[in-house]
């Protein structure tokens, strides 16, 4: 009990190896004095000596975990934001608008029957260059030869009777010289030949109408050009001036496009050029051809005609092609990346501006006067030679400090 009492007693001043040495001294002097204390004191001295054991690794854990929070009080405050930035440049140049259109002919027909009837043959298809004077389609003429059959008899009818009042007429005039038949009853059989001649005349008439309506069931395209749609086929039953064909002239090109109600006098005054899809390299000479006096009633656009001319081969119809807009640059103070602007969620429009030391973020709401390729001219908020963030600019914050570094695409352009 001695031994344990000085053990305890030098926990509190000894190091944890001065400890463990006594307790192995304590240890041989139980093995040595078995039989004076007997078998269970080590038993006894290992429970008494275990409670210092637990105090001192108390006492260690709790100085490493003051440690630790020491360590953590001393954290690195963040660094700042890095941001692409440039410098804003001075607007000039020309300003160049996008319009998107679909590429048609000039000459676009639809060619309809001018007779009803069952279609017989249809002769050409999607994609066939066709000729003028060239046979597209043809419609049953029974129907109509009935009509020609009937014309002709008539016309033989008269012609019969115009003889025969004719034949009248020579023997009354010779009777009449001879003092046979009175005046009276010579003007009679002359009205009659005249009578007889008009309905021939007539018949005539009714006879090349009869043959034209005959000449109606043949459908035929009225100059070159190429099939770009089928509307009906043979078996079906068509009516006088419904489309059965549509044939385009390739050669003369047009881009369709719909110009907005406040860009009309732009769109009006402007150089224009065309870009097909096909081609993105190329730009074509353009020039106004149609644009429509008054509003689409259905888009509240003006409908306008673009004409161009292409090599063979660039330009399709069908196709999509765009119409540039190109005006010089006006009242615009400065030109940024299309990048540094932001919409807001309260609907401004603004520009992130990094001035001051160090670095701040400021937002400065700005005014879009037009889109020059991957540029916005503003005509106000930023000047040239402010420096405003490119890239990223919609995670900032105001009066954020940042890192400002030269965007790797340089300038705006």
């Amino acid at each position: 009990m001695l031994m344990a009492y000085e053990l305890n007693r030098s926990v509190e001043t000894k190091p944890f190896s001065h400890i463990m040495g006594q307790r192995f001294a304590i240890q041989a002097f139980y093995q040595n004095t078995a039989g004076e204390r007997g078998p269970c004191k080590p038993r006894m001295w290992r429970s008494e000596v275990r409670a210092p054991q637990l105090l001192v690794g108390a006492i260690v854990l709790g100085a490493c975990l003051v440690g630790l929070s020491a360590c953590g009080a001393h954290e690195e405050a963040p660094r700042p934001r890095t941001v692409e930035t440039v410098i804003a440049e001075q607007a000039s140049g020309f300003v160049s608008t996008v319009y998107s259109g679909q590429v048609v002919s000039r000459f676009s027909s639809n060619y309809a029957p001018r007779v009803g009837g069952l279609i017989t043959h249809r002769l050409v298809e999607i994609g066939d260059q066709v000729l003028a004077g060239q046979l597209l389609a043809r419609i049953d003429p029974k129907d109509v030869d009935v009509s020609v059959r009937t014309a002709q008899a008539q016309l033989s009818a008269a012609a019969a009777r115009a003889d025969a009042t004719a034949a009248d007429l020579e023997r009354a005039r010779e009777l009449a010289a001879k003092g046979f038949i009175s005046k009276a009853e010579l003007d009679q059989v002359t009205a009659e030949a005249a009578g007889a001649d008009a309905q021939l005349r007539a018949a005539r008439a009714q006879q090349t109408g009869a043959d034209q309506q005959r000449s109606y069931t043949e459908l035929r395209s009225l100059r070159a050009g190429v099939v770009t749609s089928v509307l009906a086929d043979v078996g079906e039953v068509v009516a006088a001036g419904q489309p059965v064909v549509t044939v385009e002239a390739p050669n003369a090109l047009e881009v369709a496009v719909s110009v907005p109600e406040g860009e009309v006098a732009q769109f009006r005054s402007a150089d224009l050029s065309v870009r097909v899809w096909t081609d993105q390299t190329r730009t074509f000479p353009a020039e106004i051809r149609v644009l429509s006096a008054a509003a689409n009633p259905q888009t509240r656009t003006f409908d306008a005609r673009v004409a161009f001319v292409s090599p063979a081969d660039v330009a399709a119809l069908g196709g999509t092609a765009e119409v540039l807009v190109q005006q010089e640059a006006k009242d615009a103070l400065a030109r940024v990346p299309l990048t540094a602007v932001v919409n807001t969620v309260s609907g401004e429009t603004i520009v992130w501006v990094i001035s001051g030391e160090p670095p701040k973020a400021m937002p400065r709401v700005v005014t879009i006067q037009s889109v020059q390729d991957n540029a916005v001219l503003l005509s106000s908020g930023v000047t040239a030679g402010e420096r405003v963030a490119s890239a990223g600019a919609h995670l900032l914050h105001r009066d954020e400090i940042v890192r400002p570094v030269q965007t790797s695409a340089g300038t705006a352009q």
